[in-house]
């Protein structure tokens, strides 16, 4: 997710679909949706159709141990 936004800085949304995502990372599918949807819950992300927003970088961030 974090290298999809650092392509498009200005931009905090994300058009890309889960099967995408999973494909990019030799996944699949359901265990994309699965860690997207814990990051909704957490208040990092907002999920709708085909589009993903941060809400949160700061969550993504530290379960990511970026430093900025």
């Amino acid at each position: 997710l974090m290298q999809h936004f650092s392509r498009d800085s200005a931009s905090s949304s994300l058009k890309v679909t889960h099967e995408k995502i999973a494909s990019e990372l030799g996944s699949v599918r359901e265990v994309v949706s699965r860690v997207l949807k814990e990051f909704e819950r957490l208040g990092a992300i907002g999920i709708s159709r085909n589009r993903i927003e941060i809400l949160n970088s700061k969550i993504l961030r530290f379960y990511f141990h970026i430093k900025t």
